[in-house]
C-alpha cells in the first residue's frame, strides 16, 4: 500500500496504519513531530502517558462497580470469574466498530447524511454478534455448569448486553466526536472499552441478582 502524508498529523504512514496509531493515543509524529527513532523514551512516554492516567481512574471506577456487588459473588464465587470475560469481549467488540467507524470518517466515506444508516447497519450486527455470542455463552455455561440454565441465562444476557454497548459506543463516541469539532480517533477504542465494561459489569450482576435471586 503507497505511502502518503497523513492529512491531520503530517505522519508519513498509509492512512489505515496513521488512524490506527493516532486511535491508540500514540502517533508520536503528531505529539513529538518526530519519527519514531528520533524521539527519545521521555518524549515517547510523554505521549503515552495521559492515556494510561485515564484508563486507570475509569478501570477504578468500573472495580468500585464490581464491589457493589460484593454480597452476590460471594454467595456465587464464579460469577467473579465470567467477568474477564465479559470485559475481553467488551473490548474486541468496541475495537471492530470504532476502527471502522473512525477509518471510514477520515477518508471520507462516512458523511452527515449517513450517521442514522451507519447506525441501523451496526445495530443490527450487534444484535446479530451478541445473539451468536450469547449463545455461545449459554451453551458453555451449561456443559460446564450441570445444567445451571439460570446462570447459563445470566451469562448470555450479559454478553448480549455488552457486545450491544461496546459496538453502538464504538459508533455514537466517534460521531458525537466529529460533531463536536473534537478529532474521532481521540475517542478511541480504549475509551468504548471501559465505558463497555462498566454497562456490561452493572447489567450482568443486575441479571444476576435478578434471575439467581441473590
Amino acid at each position: 500500500m503507497a505511502k502518503e502524508k497523513c492529512k491531520k498529523c503530517d505522519h508519513e504512514y498509509d492512512n489505515l496504519k496513521c488512524d490506527m496509531v493516532r486511535a491508540a493515543g500514540v502517533c508520536e509524529k503528531k505529539n513529538n513531530e518526530r519519527g519514531y527513532f528520533d524521539a527519545n523514551i521521555w518524549r515517547h512516554s510523554a505521549s503515552r502517558l495521559p492515556w494510561l492516567i485515564f484508563l486507570v481512574f475509569a478501570a477504578l471506577l468500573a472495580g468500585l462497580l464490581v464491589s457493589y456487588y460484593e454480597a452476590s459473588f460471594l454467595k456465587m464465587p464464579i460469577l467473579v470469574a465470567i467477568i474477564p470475560m465479559l470485559m475481553g469481549i467488551a473490548g474486541a467488540a468496541g475495537s471492530q466498530t470504532s476502527t471502522v467507524i473512525i477509518r471510514s470518517l477520515a477518508i471520507g466515506e462516512l458523511t452527515t447524511r449517513q450517521y442514522l444508516r451507519a447506525t441501523w447497519k451496526e445495530l443490527l450486527i450487534s444484535i446479530i454478534c451478541g445473539g451468536a455470542i450469547a449463545l455461545v455463552g449459554f451453551t458453555y455455561i451449561i456443559a460446564t455448569e450441570r445444567l445451571h440454565w439460570e446462570l447459563g441465562l445470566v451469562l448470555g444476557l450479559g454478553l448480549f448486553v455488552t457486545i450491544m454497548a461496546a459496538k453502538l459506543l464504538g459508533i455514537f463516541l466517534p460521531i458525537i466526536a466529529k460533531k463536536c469539532k473534537v478529532d474521532p480517533a481521540l475517542i478511541s477504542s480504549p475509551l468504548v472499552t471501559i465505558i463497555a465494561d462498566i454497562i456490561g459489569i452493572f447489567a450482568y450482576f443486575s441479571f444476576a441478582q435478578w434471575i439467581l435471586g441473590l
